[in-house]
Parts: structure tokens; C-alpha cells; sequence
């Protein structure tokens, strides 16, 4: 990233300096400890952002509203009309946008094609082969009584998104996560764990965790996107693929649009310079750098056509989930429930410390704060 600064920095040619200071994003909390230091007059100019905080943010009227420099922009084209509607309906205020656009992707699944094809496994097309899959993937491959490979990595905190795979699999929506649908989706996500298709620690697993549980060999699979697919390629060479969420047999399919957007504090005395650089990490030179760092990119036409970008299997894989990719509910509450109540409540459940009604009842009330 301070590469990609001191390059604009270097070729803006309008006299203006951008210096970066990097944050853990810590699931999540980062937007909310942001909102702290802003709230008491401080923050800074521009900053990276989740959807999951726009509402808040807006309501406390910390955001820049940037509706006229991106109407004026000439890139704004470049990017697909959903993106643009999720960033209005971020804020609910249709036509109008307080982020800019820099990463988006999907999620898929990660999995070994050797050991696929070494257990007779197709990949799947539909969730409850999925299921199967998971199940078949977990073995005792040494005979000692003592399963060393899991079907797959489940992540504990910042795993909301997949596990709201599984309840939308089964039929649940986010207008009452009570439901009956709900209720039977967060069962099946619990019994992955408590079959022993998942490692004991799942928990508590973080990003850190699961990765190195897929890349050790100790799970078969792992849910996560495009921005790790060039260390999975450095592990794994060409034993590594990956396939999109697959729809239920019932027809319902869900992916995370996961989103890393920008935002212009309103506090700042310098929204033009805030936005020029907004442009340049959204498609300009500082996009093209980003990409070519990471392969995580916001799928502007300059990207998308690029000839690295049509030739890689991962980026098409997750150009696969974006016609049914979604997001959270854009609630006051949202940056709150995926940083601190999800994980939390969603151990509790796992672990056998609450039940899943209960559990599925303090969702509800987290998110949309009823």
C-alpha cells in the first residue's frame, strides 16, 4: 500500500501528499474504533471502509457526501451500476454516494483436486453435495482413531458471511432470522462442527487459523476469496482450485459481496484532493497496482479486460458468485454485529453454551436492534 501511495504521491502533478498510515482491520472493529476518534473530533481525511459502517457513520454525519464529484467523474462508467446501488443503498439514499468504490469479491471454496479425485469426489454442484463432501472429506488417514483431515476450515470470527450461506441454503432470508429456515440452516452450520467435519478450534478460528489448516493439509477444504489465491498457488502449485457456493437442490444460492471501499471524512478541509486520490485507487494507476499486487480488484472494465485477468481461474471463479452476491442488512447496528456479537454468540452456540433459538433470537435483535 505505501508503494501504491508514494506513486500517486509522485505522479499526481496537483501538488498534493497522502500519508498512509496502516490499521489492523481486526475483524471488523476497526470501523468502529475509527467512529470513536472521529466522533471526538479527530480521524483522518480519507480512509479505507465497510459497507457494514455506512449507516452509522452517515447518521452521525461523519461521511462526505460525494454524489456530484462522482457524477462529474469520467471513470465512474467503468464500474458496474450494482456497485453503485450497493453504495447508495449503504446509506439509503438512492442516486446519492458517500463511498467509493476500490475491492470487491466473492467467496468460493478452496479445495485440492488430487485428494477429490483420491475419494472419488465431484465437485459439487449443489449445497448438500457440498454437505456430503464436507463429510466425506473428514478421515482418519493414519488409522490411529484420530481424524487428521477435516472436510473443511470453519471460521469462527469473520465467518459470518459463509455461515449466512448456510442458513440462505436452507431457505432462511435476513427479514426474520427466527424462522423456521433459519433455525434448520444454523442447525446445519452447527453440525459440521459438532459431526467433527471441522477442527475443534473452529470456534475460535480466525483467517490466520484457517488458512493454515487448509494449507497444512488438516482440512480439505476452506471458504475465502480471491485475495489469498496467489498464496494458495505458492503452496500448492497446480493441486489447487476452486469452485463458487453452490445453490441448494431447493434452488436458493447466496454470496458474500465482499467489500473494501473508500471514504472522505466530511471533517476534512480538502474533499477535492480526498476524491483525486479516491479515483486513482478506484481506476486509475493505483488500481492497476493493487490488482498486480493482490488480484483483489472493484472489476472496473479496465481490470476485467485485462489479459491476466480473463486467464486466471480464481478471479473467474469469483466473477461467478457476483449474480447472486449480496450483502448485509445496511443497519445502524451491522459494523457492531459482525465485529463483536456474531462471533461471540455464534461460539456460544457451537460450543453447546446456548441453543440455536436462543442464539438465532440475539442475532435478530443485534442486527436490526429489535
Amino acid at each position: 500500500m505505501q508503494s501504491i501511495v508514494e506513486e500517486y504521491n509522485a505522479t499526481n502533478g496537483k501538488n498534493i501528499t497522502i500519508t498512509a498510515e496502516e490499521n489492523a482491520w481486526n475483524g471488523g472493529a476497526y470501523v468502529e474504533d475509527m467512529y470513536v476518534a472521529v466522533a471526538g473530533g479527530g480521524g483522518p481525511d480519507i480512509s479505507t471502509f465497510r459497507f457494514s459502517g455506512a449507516s452509522m457513520y452517515y447518521n452521525g454525519g461523519y461521511l462526505c457526501n460525494l454524489t456530484d464529484y462522482v457524477n462529474q467523474w469520467e471513470g465512474k462508467s467503468t464500474i458496474s451500476d450494482s456497485i453503485w446501488n450497493a453504495i447508495s443503498q449503504s446509506t439509503a439514499t438512492e442516486g446519492e454516494y458517500y463511498c467509493m468504490p476500490w475491492t470487491y469479491e466473492t467467496l468460493y471454496v478452496y479445495y485440492r483436486p488430487s485428494m477429490f479425485a483420491e475419494l472419488g469426489i465431484e465437485v459439487p454442484k449443489t449445497y448438500e453435495e457440498f454437505m456430503a463432501a464436507i463429510q466425506k472429506c473428514t478421515r482418519d488417514t493414519n488409522g490411529d482413531g484420530v481424524t487428521d483431515v477435516y472436510g473443511l476450515a470453519l471460521r469462527g470470527p469473520g465467518g459470518q458471511e459463509s455461515w449466512y450461506y448456510f442458513l440462505n441454503a436452507n431457505g432462511a432470508t435476513f427479514d426474520d432470522l427466527t424462522s423456521p429456515e433459519a433455525i434448520k440452516g444454523m442447525e446445519a452450520f452447527k453440525s459440521i462442527y459438532t459431526n467433527g467435519w471441522a477442527p475443534a478450534t473452529a470456534p475460535s478460528d480466525g483467517y490466520s487459523e484457517i488458512m493454515a489448516e487448509f494449507k497444512s493439509g488438516a482440512a480439505a477444504m476452506v471458504i475465502h476469496h480471491v485475495g489469498s489465491h496467489k498464496g494458495m498457488i505458492e503452496t500448492f502449485g497446480d493441486d489447487v482450485a476452486a469452485f463458487t457456493l453452490p445453490k441448494s437442490e431447493a434452488g436458493y444460492q447466496w454470496d458474500a459481496l465482499t467489500d473494501t471501499d473508500l471514504i472522505v471524512l466530511s471533517s476534512t478541509k480538502n474533499p477535492e484532493a480526498c476524491f483525486d486520490f479516491a479515483t486513482f485507487m478506484s481506476n486509475g494507476k493505483g488500481q492497476e497496482m493493487w490488482f498486480e499486487g493482490t488480484g483483489k480488484s472493484d472489476m472496473n472494465t479496465t481490470i476485467t479486460a485485462r489479459e491476466d485477468f480473463q486467464n486466471n481461474p480464481f478471479l473467474q471463479v469469483c466473477l461467478e458468485g457476483m449474480d447472486h452476491a449480496g450483502t448485509f442488512p445496511f443497519t445502524p447496528y451491522a459494523s457492531a454485529f459482525i465485529s463483536t456479537t456474531w462471533a461471540q454468540t455464534t461460539q456460544q452456540i457451537l460450543l453447546g453454551e446456548i441453543s440455536v433459538e436462543d442464539g438465532m433470537a440475539t442475532y435478530q435483535k443485534a442486527l436490526f436492534g429489535e
